[in-house]
């Protein structure tokens, strides 16, 4: 190819980005990407407040409730669990689930408006571990994400990292 028929592609090339380019100027946007899924966290001891949510359930420095409750405390309060399980090794104990809502997980990509492709296949659920009618533990699952986006305003360039 002759040097000249290069330059007539780069100028054609160049005409056509141009209306892009101005666009991306003069415009206020951003781009990035936000990503939803669910978290666990274990809690040994576990803290058990008297509402029935996953919130409810944190670490021994926490005084909103008793710290490892009995079975029965946590059935009076909580109700009957959603499921119930029988360990006999390596020590007796059971396990006993709560399931709450499903909760909509996956990603969001962000190009000057965000574009959710979302589904509802997370649950959120405390499961706690019972021995010998207490709680030894409390297994929390709850919704949770990270984004990173970054964008120009009238104020100049911007950029978020978070988690939550």
């Amino acid at each position: 190819m002759s040097s000249t028929h290069l330059k007539v592609n780069k100028t054609i090339l160049l005409f056509k980005c141009t209306p892009i380019l101005a666009v991306a100027l003069f415009t206020q946007g951003c781009v990035g990407i936000v990503t939803r899924g669910m978290n666990s966290k274990t809690f040994a001891p576990a803290t058990v407040a008297e509402k029935l949510a996953p919130y409810s359930v944190a670490g021994s420095t926490r005084t909103f409730g008793p710290e490892n409750p009995t079975s029965l405390w946590l059935r009076q309060h909580w109700g009957e669990p959603s499921y119930i399980k029988q360990i006999t090794r390596p020590t007796a104990s059971e396990v006993w689930t709560y399931n709450f809502d499903h909760k909509w997980c996956g990603v969001i990509p962000i190009i000057v408006v965000p574009v959710p492709l979302l589904l509802p296949v997370g649950r959120e659920r405390v499961i706690f571990q019972i021995q010998n009618g207490k709680v030894a533990s409390a297994k929390v699952t709850t919704l949770g994400g990270h984004q990173t986006w970054a964008g120009l305003s009238s104020e100049g360039p911007a950029a978020i990292n978070s988690s939550w």
